[in-house]
């Protein structure tokens, strides 16, 4: 049933050029802000008698202006004729829970006829009692606003704010159109909820009527919505089917409600609200099963669930479910319906959780730019009612107690739950830094070096090199994994950061960038200096071979003929010295010939003959091993030359690709002739150069054998 590909609803804000992210910004915060200021003057053009007047049980009570005492109402009266009875259904909140469409038509008629007798200074509230006592009309302040209106506006505006947020930041798909609209619905229900549940008794019935309507509108767009986000996020399950699901939905429970077709208001407001819901939830139930097989899909459907059932759950058992059975009284409205803001704000965090929609830490700046200024205009809408003072004394104090208290607030929240440890570009420098350079000090692989980087800067749970290349770093959708590709072609796959407790963002991916480049930076370091030190050998072996070198050669030739032997072998020290400060690769042949060359000038100098034998397949010798098998060669050859009974020695060597042997034998004079310092050092640098040396001596003839493992 679910389609191949996930629709991905977030995306960075490198998506959009800048101007249009600043634009669209705009543009959408300021729709919340319009419906809060638009709900408050709303409320505030509400009359208000002098006269508090409040419901107990069947009956209305008023709080008259002269006195202390709650008189019980039993009618209004209207200029000479008309009578109102004063029954508690002219104070009821939600005028949709009459039973049918002609009783809340009724009630409207009556609130209205009220009002306007009271802003003529024709009502006149009968008491039980019999006394008459004629209302005034006074104008509302932001001080006889009630609290519950507070709630329920604030609540609207904040459900609004997350989803402009989201319209001003994502790409459109459907999931996301749908959470968008689900949160416009529930931000017009409760906002013309907001203003006429919580009047003082009086409203114009024009505007009741159009309020109560936009109330049921933004029910139904709330169900829709609700119906086309659950149905394609994270995965797009029947897009086209559900597309035309909700919009079907939209359009046939706006007509029933509207129209007043089914008299019923339960019938047609309230139980197309429960199958909306039912439709919703089934669209929840097939993601859950769907995304089985899918970890990162299921994390997010779980808080999907939790944060839609939490939402609406309690609004539905406590409201809907009483009203379309009437088996009980539905609870106050203006607190259920500020549950729905539960699933707004739990969305909101799962967005730093799983990054849902991608937003990422950038979205609370902007949540934290309105909220600041929410809170100064709340300040001083509390501070101008509770307090008498100039209007200037109180925009002062407000923004006093903003300053001193809301934004120190604000900033600790701010790195007590959303700023994560070792942000910044400190922080990820000490940590990476030191270790690149110990790392690339150590002549390790460019793997090895970022392997250890990635683990003290990222923590991640897993670190593998995969075969599948990456040209640039990316983080894959659901952010579980981040891609670093490798100038071999392969690719460092980091899974699940932080030990897993957060998923990989974007700012990841830029940090994995500058890592990179770091790297390269100490790596070009690195190499600059050993090509330095090379350049400063290469000298030095100039200087040597042109300058030493020519006057041993002098020397040689204006030598005695018993000096000879001690000046050639001045030469050959001076030509292993500039071999092995050579960087040039060495190879078995090219050392054999060499070493057969000076063993044969030595022998000649000392009358010895030399029976050379050589076996080898040329193959690449390390320089340390090369410097190690030539100086032990050497020492064997002396002790031959020095001990050999019948001026003659044999050399063999022998040589693969793996390994190269070495025999030196010769016959000696003394047959007890025991090991001294140049067998221990022949011995102490095999050892070296993680090679095998066996000295053995059978009746006269005395045998030095080498093994040494081959490679660059």
């Amino acid at each position: 049933m679910a389609s191949k590909t996930t629709p991905q609803l977030g995306v960075t804000c490198e998506g959009y050029k800048l101007s249009s992210i600043r634009l669209r910004l705009t543009v959408a915060l300021l729709v919340p802000v319009l419906l809060f200021l638009g709900s408050v003057i709303t409320a505030l053009s509400l009359p208000q008698a002098d006269a508090t007047i409040g419901i107990e049980g069947d009956h209305l009570r008023m709080l008259a202006p002269q006195g202390e005492q709650a008189l019980e109402l039993s009618s209004f009266s209207i200029g000479q004729t008309a009578t109102i009875d004063a029954t508690a259904d002219l104070m009821i909140e939600e005028p949709d829970v009459a039973p049918t469409f002609a009783d809340m038509n009724d009630l409207f008629s009556r609130i209205g006829r009220l009002t306007s007798a009271l802003l003529a200074g024709e009502l006149v509230a009968n008491t039980a009692s019999g006394e008459r006592i004629t209302l005034r009309a006074e104008a509302r302040t932001p001080g006889d606003l009630p609290a519950v209106f507070w709630l329920q506006i604030l609540c609207a505006t904040a459900a609004l704010v997350v989803c402009a947020l989201i319209w001003s930041t994502v790409k459109a798909t459907l999931g996301s159109l749908g959470f968008i609209l689900s949160g416009a619905g529930f931000a017009l229900a409760a906002a013309s909820a907001g203003v006429y549940s919580t009047r003082s008794l009086f409203i114009d019935a024009s505007l009741f009527s159009y309020l109560s309507s936009l109330n049921a509108i933004g029910t139904i767009t709330f169900g829709s919505g609700l119906i086309l986000f659950l149905w394609n996020y994270p995965l797009a399950l029947v897009p086209r089917a559900s597309k035309y699901l909700a919009l079907l939905s939209f359009v046939a429970f706006c007509a029933l409600s509207l129209s007043e077709v089914v008299e019923d208001i339960s019938l047609s407001r309230y139980l197309p609200m429960l199958i909306m819901l039912v439709v919703a939830l089934t669209g929840l139930a097939l993601q859950w099963f769907c995304t089985r097989h899918r970890a990162a899909d299921r994390l997010i459907v779980r808080w999907i669930a939790i944060s839609v059932l939490l939402g609406t759950s309690i609004f539905m058992l406590l409201v809907a479910l009483p009203i379309i059975l009437g088996f009980t009284e539905p609870a106050p409205q203006s607190f259920t319906i500020a549950t729905f803001l539960l699933m707004y704000l739990s969305m909101m965090l799962a967005v730093v959780r799983y990054r849902l929609f991608d937003l990422e830490r950038w979205y609370f700046a902007i949540w934290t730019w309105m909220l600041g200024g929410l809170a100064v205009l709340a300040a001083d809408i509390v501070l101008a009612s509770l307090l008498t003072l100039s209007s200037a004394a109180t925009l002062t104090l407000s923004l006093a107690l903003v300053g001193w208290i809301y934004f120190p607030l604000r900033q600790w929240l701010w790195k007590r739950f959303f700023l994560r440890e070792g942000d910044g570009l400190e922080a990820w420098l000490e940590t990476s830094l030191p270790v690149m350079l110990q790392a690339n000090q150590g002549g390790q692989s460019e793997l090895s070096v970022l392997t250890r980087v990635a683990e003290a800067v990222f923590a991640p749970l897993d670190i593998r090199e995969i075969q599948s290349g990456y040209r640039q770093i990316e983080a894959s959708s659901n952010g579980d994994c981040l891609y670093l590709p490798l100038s071999t072609g392969s690719t460092l796959q980091l899974s699940h950061a932080a030990q897993g407790r957060r998923l990989f963002s974007q700012r990841d991916t830029r940090q994995a960038g500058l890592i990179l480049s770091l790297y390269q930076l100490t790596t070009s370091a690195v190499t600059a200096r050993q090509e330095g030190a090379q350049q400063e050998r290469q000298r030095m072996k100039r200087d040597l071979h042109d300058d030493l070198g020519a006057k041993l050669l002098q020397l040689l030739h204006r030598s005695e003929g018993s000096n000879k032997p001690l000046v050639r072998e001045a030469i050959s020290d001076l030509r292993k010295l500039l071999q092995s400060k050579s960087t040039e690769e060495n190879d078995t042949l090219k050392a054999v010939n060499s070493w057969r060359e000076e063993a044969q000038i030595r022998c000649t100098d000392h009358n010895v003959a030399l029976n050379w034998q050589q076996n080898i397949v040329p193959a690449p010798i390390a320089a340390k091993s090369f410097d190690n098998v030539t100086s032990v060669l050497r020492e064997s050859l002396s002790n031959a030359i020095r001990h050999a009974s019948d001026r003659e020695v044999d050399i063999r060597i022998d040589g693969d690709l793996n390994e190269l042997k070495i025999g030196v034998s010769n016959r000696f004079m003394n047959p007890q002739h025991g090991e001294g310092n140049g067998l221990d050092n022949i011995k102490s640098r095999m050892l070296d150069c993680g090679g095998l040396c066996a000295i053995s001596q059978k009746e006269n003839v005395w045998q030095v054998e080498l093994a040494v493992t081959l490679g660059p």
